[in-house]
Formats: structure tokens, C-alpha cells, sequence
């Protein structure tokens, strides 16, 4: 990495003026000059992706538990993907214990990805911060997460079809019961998720929201709740299908929480598929044409499409994060269709967050 990049990525005080980054190309180009490592065209990646936001990632990371803004950022827009048994975090490339049990849950410090010991076959979290750290969490149940926040929901049995929620926040490392302990059929770590204030499990045979400023506890509404999963919730309300259409999907709803009304409707790709940002605003569908993004607050068609299928998912600001057909990572924005070649290969098993996520397929 040159003398400049490095102080672009790691200058935390001063505002961040980025100059051209030769070493980045288009997607699907070839490059005219050598990578001279994968540690220098990743920073680079990263430095041309701070000059988007560096000063307000400034003010935000200083001080963050020692990350430094350009790492914070970088985390923001290029989010974490997993390739083979490594976790890649902007420049950083992190080594995971055990294999990959689970997908990638991103919160504000970071994101948690959940391993398997080969031996016993016992499941673990490890939360990966921007900066390449690492901490592990345990063994939990279930975990729901929010983009926006340190702070996450965690689903624990208590006995036999018994749970107790509880919020535990990942900075201070404090817990605390969320409600009282309830009975459920479900199995353990199927039946949670988030969207904003609503915490959405399964209490006996129903399966409810609870209010974590009140406490109260609701069914959830009725709209198309056939056709909706648990990995269907998330910031933008929950992600459905209508009625009668799980033969073929045609289109996707998104409803918001706690009433059910309906934000919007997106046409299907064509493989029944549909994923929502962490952050709530855009929704990606795929098919044989290729993929289409949408806004989720007006319906708009942007101008990000690939014109054929591949493996998709989402930094936690919404960029998308997906692979070239040359066979690397690209992280694409969402509002003018860029995409920006990272240099890592994705390999044969790439992990990437799905977001609020359904699927008739």
C-alpha cells in the first residue's frame, strides 16, 4: 500500500481529500497495471469508497472502541463476505475458527457470523469488527440484529419449550430480560428477528411481536402472514408475497410493523426471490434476465442490473456486494450502478449478508 493510502485509510483527525486510484478499474475490464498485492488494491478499493463519506465517518468512529474512521466506513460500504474458511472486513482479512453454520448479521460494531466446532458439532458466535478484530461471543440460541445498533436480541431455553429473550448490548457486554419467559413449539434459534422497536418470535403456535420500549406484546397483523418467514423481517417492516402465490411468485409486498400496511409492490425477478437491505431502503430480486434493484420507499427501478444470475447480498449501508464475471468480489452502489472491483476471488462457497430475505424457490 502507497504512503498516500495509508494515510487516507488511517488518518482519523484530518478531512480526507482522496486522489485518483489508478488501480482500480471497472468491472469487467481488464487492468493495465499489476496488482502488486491484494493488501494494496483492497485499500485502495476501501480509500476510493472513503472519499464518498469520509467526513461524516469521521465524526462518527472517532473514538468507536478504536476503530479508525476508514476502517468504519469501509465495514459501512463494503460490508464482510466469507470465502472459504476467511472472513474479508475492507483491508482486513480474518481467519475463522471452526466452519461457517450461519449467514453474516451485521450490527454497528460489526458483524456476527455464526461457526460449528467439527468435533462436537456445537455452534458459536464470532462478532468480526471493522478493523479486523475479533471476539467470540458464545454459544446462543438466537440472535436478531439491527444494522443501526450494538445492541442485539438474543432468544435462550430456559427448559423444555421454554425461552427467555433478553437485549445484550456487544460494547458493554451487559444483559438484560427482555419481557418474561414464554412457551414455544418452535426450535431454538428459528423464530426471532427485529424490525425497529419490534422484537417477532414465536409464542406457543403464534407468532408474535413485543414492543421493546413497553413490553407489549401483540399477534402480529394478518396480511399475508402465510407467506412470511422469519427471515422475512427487518428495518423496512417484513418482506411477503400476496395471497394464494406461493405456486409462483409474481411480485413482492413489504409491509410495515406493527399495522400491516402495505409500503410497496416490486415484480419478481423470475426465481422467486427477493432480499431487503439491513438498512431498510432498497430490494433486490433475481432471475434469468438477471437481477433488478428497487428502491423500497418509492418503487423505482435503479439503475443497478446484472444481466445474469449470480451470488448477491449487502454491505450494511446498502451497497450490494456480489461477484464479476471473471470470478471476484464486486461492491456495487445501489444509486448510480458503479460497481468497484475488489481484486479478492469469491471462490466456490462465497458467503455474503442476505438481509431481510424470502424465497419460494
Amino acid at each position: 500500500m502507497t504512503d498516500r493510502l495509508s494515510t487516507l485509510l488511517h488518518d482519523e483527525a484530518a478531512a480526507i481529500a482522496v486522489p485518483p486510484v489508478p488501480d482500480l478499474v471497472p468491472a469487467g475490464h481488464r487492468a493495465v497495471r499489476r496488482r502488486r498485492t491484494r493488501t494494496a488494491l483492497v485499500g485502495a478499493v476501501a480509500a476510493a469508497l472513503v472519499a464518498v463519506g469520509a467526513s461524516v465517518a469521521v465524526d462518527r468512529w472517532r473514538g468507536h472502541d478504536g476503530v479508525e474512521p476508514a476502517d468504519g466506513l469501509s465495514y459501512e460500504q463494503q460490508g464482510v463476505w466469507i470465502s472459504g474458511d476467511e472472513a474479508h472486513v475492507g483491508t482486513h482479512v480474518v481467519p475463522l475458527r471452526g466452519s461457517l453454520a450461519g449467514g453474516i448479521d451485521y450490527t454497528a460494531v460489526g458483524a456476527v457470523v455464526r461457526s460449528a466446532d467439527p468435533g462436537s458439532g456445537r455452534t458459536f458466535l464470532t462478532l468480526v469488527s471493522p478493523d479486523g478484530r475479533t471476539r467470540d461471543l458464545g454459544e446462543v440460541d438466537a440472535l436478531a440484529t439491527d444494522v443501526t445498533s450494538s445492541t442485539v436480541v438474543i432468544e435462550t431455553s430456559t427448559g423444555p419449550h421454554t425461552r427467555q429473550l433478553a437485549t445484550w448490548d456487544l460494547t458493554t457486554d451487559v444483559r438484560r430480560p427482555l419481557g418474561e419467559p414464554f412457551r414455544t413449539q418452535g426450535d431454538p434459534g428459528s423464530t426471532l428477528a427485529l424490525s425497529g422497536p419490534y422484537v417477532v418470535f414465536q409464542r406457543g403456535q403464534r407468532m408474535v411481536m413485543m414492543d421493546r420500549d413497553t413490553g407489549r406484546v401483540q399477534r402480529l397483523p394478518q396480511e399475508e402472514l402465510g407467506l412470511t418467514t422469519f427471515q422475512s423481517f427487518g428495518p423496512a417492516g417484513y418482506l411477503t408475497a400476496p395471497e394464494g402465490a406461493p405456486v409462483h411468485v409474481t411480485e413482492w409486498h413489504v409491509r410495515s410493523l406493527p399495522d400491516g400496511d402495505l409500503v410497496g409492490t416490486y415484480p419478481d425477478g423470475g426465481d422467486q426471490v427477493a432480499s431487503i437491505s439491513p438498512d431498510g431502503r432498497y430490494l433486490l430480486t433475481s432471475g434469468d434476465a438477471g437481477s433488478e434493484l428497487y428502491d423500497v420507499a418509492s418503487g423505482e427501478a435503479l439503475p443497478l442490473g446484472f444481466p445474469e444470475r449470480r451470488t448477491s447480498g449487502w454491505s450494511p449501508d446498502g451497497h450490494v456486494v456480489t461477484t464479476s464475471p471473471g470470478g471476484t468480489v464486486l461492491v456495487c452502489a445501489p444509486t448510480t450502478g458503479a460497481c468497484t472491483d475488489t481484486g479478492e476471488p469469491a471462490g466456490d462457497d462465497l458467503t455474503v449478508a442476505r438481509g431481510s430475505y424470502n424465497s419460494w424457490s
